[in-house]
């Protein structure tokens, strides 16, 4: 059994954690979750480092040549994978 979750499995919601592909170290956590009128889920990201942020659509979140699952932050900070 694999500790690591599918993106598939991982929720959308504040918390949750992605690594952008190709950009080692490029950790974005999602800050907030809408749904644009007549448009899928949108995810406000930022990112852990830098601060940057970032908005995208769910679908480039779970496309697994931009985006790779890093788990789900919890209320004390750590990783759950």
């Amino acid at each position: 059994m694999s500790i690591m979750k599918r993106k598939e499995d991982l929720p959308l919601t504040p918390g949750t954690r992605f690594e952008k592909v190709g950009l080692w170290g490029s950790v974005w956590t999602v800050e907030d979750v809408f749904r644009p009128h007549g448009l899928p889920n949108h995810a406000r990201l930022v990112e852990t480092n830098s601060g940057r942020r970032m908005t995208v659509a769910e679908s480039v979140l779970r496309d697994p040549e931009c985006f790779a699952a890093a788990g789900v932050a919890t209320r004390f900070g750590d990783i759950e994978r």
